[in-house]
């Protein structure tokens, strides 16, 4: 169950921020650095995360791309 969960996690991440990348129109809003659009729109490589917590995949995501990533675990846990 763990597992499925946390692989759900993971792909919803992904495909949020594929969305908003694409739905970002012509470029950066205004005050935002090209260079989080670039980070965004960057493919990582194929991972696998067996038996370990959301919190620490967020961590390690966060760690690879240099971004700040928020998770709202309340939203999550009432969802």
């Amino acid at each position: 169950m763990n597992r499925r969960f946390l692989l759900l996690a993971v792909l919803v991440m992904g495909a949020a921020a594929t969305a908003w990348a694409q739905n970002s129109g012509a470029g950066p809003r205004a005050g935002q650095p090209r260079n989080t659009f670039d980070i965004l729109n960057q493919r990582i490589p194929e991972v696998e995360f067996v038996n370990q917590p959301l919190d620490s995949v967020i961590e390690w995501l966060g760690d690879l791309t240099q971004l700040n990533i928020v998770v709202r675990w309340q939203t999550l846990a009432d969802a």
